[in-house]
């Protein structure tokens, strides 16, 4: 009877929740009770075997409290779940950061003048602040440091400031401040003094922290000069650090990646998919919510982009039906920015790429082939099969079939200039694809320019065609 009464308060819970009733088996009223009922008869059933019954009610009491807390305070609970995996699994690590995101809560990069040691909620309160202990080679010691620093004395001014103030503390070197620096963590800096940026930073470490180090000595010995006196707030500062070129947003991302196990500030394939809108028709996680409504044996034609993670090459061996030995084929993992999973190259597509497929790791590729899954409709599919047809690398190694478009407007006033600059831009990488100029006017009519160019489509590319003409405004057609 009691129980009875519980399963009414849960369902009654559930339909009144509108986070339970997004879900996409959760779309109608019906589907949503039959769902209800089967988390239901799972824990009762769970708590008959698994233990005994105080037991069982001492887990469904947690079990009760997380998911209250992850419903109702998400952002706080995904802080706590994130730095409790601090310095254990990297990939249980890495899965609660996907989890974040497909939760639809941003997670910012690390910044010296807001971060603390472990995740914590932003200043708005509805996004994550990355931690100072989740970065690579920044331990639990600098961190303390770092936040003890800034709550005694304020927020930092620069890095030099940084260096200068945690020059004492014995947790300051090389490393740290690199690692800082590609981790994201001085882009608050940047963004105020638009002269700065990570490479420059970078490129200066050693004269920071040799000013640092030495005017942490001066303080110490109580010496001064008079020119010290007159420029110490000059001389050292973040304005007077050489200048150096600055890095490509693909290396800057990669950096993120290795230092904190995810992209920050963007993702690889985010101006690919831009490119190739009207070519593409699926992401990783889309893919597995296909999969559920596909019949036994119904393949499904996938369109996608992914960054591909390691290669495997599979040996055919030994076909004693045909007495033949069977082609080689490959097995590929690749990600995109909603997931992970594997697609095969069997031997006809294998063959076609063996040529580069393997030195590919970190190269964004496009994908077209077929999508299966080994269950009934309805079901719950354990595995899915994705048989690769083409492969195509977005590296410039390989010419795209097809002609690169750069939106312009008509009536823009530097019209003429921009497009003077954007054929110096082509010509420093020249290539096998056609480019052409998609001329828009404010009516609406677009008139279409074909270029003598051709071009090497590379992320270097794109990024110099979007700091010239503003984002969304290269197509592939």
């Amino acid at each position: 009877e009691r129980m009875k009464k519980l399963f009414t308060k849960f369902e009654n819970g559930c339909l009144s929740n509108p986070k339970f009733r997004e879900a996409p088996c959760a779309a109608t009223e019906a589907d949503a009770r039959a769902l209800i009922a089967k988390i239901w008869e799972d824990w009762s059933e769970f708590a008959k075997y698994a233990f005994n019954k105080s037991h069982a009610v001492c887990y469904a009491w947690v079990a009760y409290q997380t998911g209250y807390l992850k419903a109702h305070y998400p952002v706080e609970f995904m802080c706590a779940q994130i730095s409790s995996e601090l310095g254990g699994d990297p990939k249980k690590f890495v899965a609660m950061l996907v989890e974040v995101r497909n939760m639809k809560i941003a997670i910012l990069p690390p910044d010296v003048n807001d971060s603390i040691a472990h995740f914590s909620p932003s200043k708005d309160g509805g996004q994550i602040r990355y931690g100072f202990s989740g970065i690579k080679d920044v331990g639990d010691a600098a961190a303390e440091a770092i936040v003890s620093e800034r709550k005694r004395n304020g927020p930092y001014a620069g890095i030099s400031d940084f260096a200068t103030r945690l020059a004492g503390s014995g947790v300051l070197n090389k490393r740290l401040l690199e690692n800082l620096i590609c981790a994201g963590a001085f882009d608050s800096f940047c963004a105020k003094d638009s002269r700065l940026h990570r490479a420059r930073l970078f490129c200066n470490v050693d004269v920071v922290l040799a000013r640092a180090n030495a005017e942490h000595k001066r303080r110490l010995s109580g010496q001064t000069d008079f020119f010290a006196a007159m420029d110490e707030g000059m001389a050292t500062g973040d304005a007077a650090l050489e200048d150096s070129l600055r890095w490509p947003r693909l290396k800057m991302l990669e950096d993120e990646l290795r230092l904190t196990g995810m992209y920050l500030t963007g993702h690889p394939l985010s101006r690919w998919r831009q490119l190739f809108a009207s070519r593409v028709n699926m992401t990783i996680q889309e893919i597995a919510t296909h999969a559920k409504k596909l019949g036994l044996d119904e393949r499904r034609p996938v369109k996608m982009l992914g960054m591909v993670s390691s290669v495997r090459v599979m040996s055919g061996g030994a076909n004693a039906k045909k007495g033949k030995r069977s082609k080689d084929w490959s097995v590929i993992k690749f990600a995109d920015e909603t997931g992970e999973m594997e697609a095969c190259a069997f031997s006809r597509c294998h063959d076609r790429i063996s040529g580069w497929i393997g030195d590919a790791e970190g190269v964004p590729v496009l994908m077209e082939g077929t999508v299966s899954s080994n269950h009934a409709e309805g079901e719950e599919p354990t595995r899915i099969r994705f048989a690769l047809d083409a492969v195509t690398p977005l590296d410039g190694r390989v010419p795209l079939d097809g002609k690169l478009a750069v939106e312009m407007a008509y009536e823009d006033e530097q019209l003429v200039e921009r497009t003077i600059e954007l054929c110096k831009v082509l010509k420093r990488h020249p290539g096998q694809t056609p480019v052409c100029i998609k001329l828009k006017c404010a009516s609406g009519t677009a008139i279409i320019i074909a270029l003598a160019d051709r071009v090497s489509i590379t992320d270097e590319l794109l990024e110099e065609i979007v700091n010239l003409t503003g984002p969304n405004k290269q197509l592939f057609i």
